[in-house]
């Protein structure tokens, strides 16, 4: 079997950028649907952990478990206060 030769394919920026979107749509985000345990957790917890900890408790992202709490109509409040002073 004699070995061909194989041409080689200029890209072009098109190309590339077409390129881009086949495989960003290919990709699956993996979303975790929340559980009544979740969200029990999750309230149990606003107000008195911050939003940080929250999240790596249950294993979300932190603007997951923020926007799961927007929705629920529950409050975080957690701030950082500041000491004076020492």
């Amino acid at each position: 079997m004699a070995a061909r030769k194989i041409a080689r394919r200029e890209w072009t920026r098109s190309d590339v950028r077409e390129l881009k979107i086949v495989t960003m749509a290919a990709r699956k985000i993996a979303r975790r649907e929340w559980t009544r345990s979740d969200v029990r957790e999750l309230k149990s917890m606003a107000k008195k952990v911050p939003a940080r900890q929250i999240a790596r408790k249950l294993r979300r992202s932190e603007g997951a478990v923020r926007q799961k709490a927007f929705v629920l109509g529950t409050s975080l409040g957690t701030r950082r206060r500041h000491r004076r002073g020492k």
